[in-house]
């Protein structure tokens, strides 16, 4: 059993291949689980965020989380059209560890340990050893983003028995967070690397919107004429000026805007063919 939180949400199990009715990006053209070179999508301050190489796109898994020494999100993962009971089942939970309570000798599974992804071998079987299986760290989480099929990687490190785990993040922004699903896919005995597979609307990258030079432009502008409008208020009302003489420099914005109104009666005056005009010459 897991140590669970009232108000953590209600944790996964999946069984099944994902719903016919998902769409997904195109599959990879090399074998399930290998990546070629791809760009890396920088990991920000926790382990649920990246960012694209040139800031456009950024990925969040943090809605998909449940929070630190909690159920994890998912549970009791086994391969597709497995037979129960399964001697071999996974958990995940993105961003933040949790510990798995139980009685066996062998638990790295647990806040400490800072579990992502959780193998457990507890189930009566002939594996050595027996037990909750740390097959990927917390602060090891590494985001790849393969730029053809516009997939994001994401790959935990530093597991017990070197162990690692990769999950593919599949985009499918047509069903609820909730509905997410991950699939177990296959393990590498060589790398000892277990091979995963998420669709959520979570795992979608989403546009980055930045302010323009303009925008800024403006924003910095209008900041510094309040603050100009502010101060200057405040500094003429306590020289005891009142009215429109507590507006800072009033005489000078006074005169230029006498000048500019001078100005344009003459541009739209000037050269008329009132009594004050000059002849023409012929």
């Amino acid at each position: 059993t897991t140590k669970a939180s009232p108000t953590t949400s209600a944790p996964t199990t999946v069984t099944t291949k994902v719903p016919p009715t998902t769409k997904s990006p195109a599959k990879p053209t090399t074998e399930p689980g290998s990546i070629p070179p791809i760009q890396i999508c920088e990991k920000e301050a926790n382990n649920c965020r990246c960012t694209t190489i040139g800031g456009k796109y950024r990925m969040d898994l943090t809605a998909l989380s449940n929070r630190a020494d909690t159920v994890p999100r998912f549970i009791r993962i086994v391969p597709n059209n497995a037979s129960s009971p399964y001697p071999i089942n996974f958990a995940w939970n993105p961003c933040f560890s949790y510990t798995v309570m139980t009685n066996d000798t062998i638990n790295s599974c647990t806040v400490e340990k800072d579990v992502a992804v959780c193998q457990n071998r507890s189930i009566e079987q002939e594996l050595n050893p027996p037990g909750f299986i740390n097959i990927g760290r917390q602060d090891s989480a590494n985001f790849t983003y393969r730029i053809e099929t516009e997939e994001v990687y994401l790959t935990y490190k530093d597991g017990d028995e070197g162990s690692s785990s990769q999950i593919r993040l599949i985009c499918n922004p047509d069903i609820k967070n909730d509905e997410s699903v991950l699939t177990y896919m296959r393990e590498d005995p060589n790398e000892k690397r277990y091979y995963f597979e998420l669709t959520s609307p979570t795992a979608c990258l989403k546009k980055i919107h930045t302010l323009s030079g303009g925008s800024i432009t403006l924003i910095v502008f209008f900041s510094l004429l309040g603050a100009y409008l502010l101060f200057g208020v405040l500094i003429n009302t306590g020289r005891g000026k009142k009215g429109v003489e507590v507006l800072p420099n009033y005489g000078f914005w006074a005169g230029t805007c006498g000048s500019i109104k001078h100005g344009c009666s003459c541009l739209f005056s000037c050269g008329g063919s009132g009594a004050g005009s000059y002849e023409k010459v012929y």
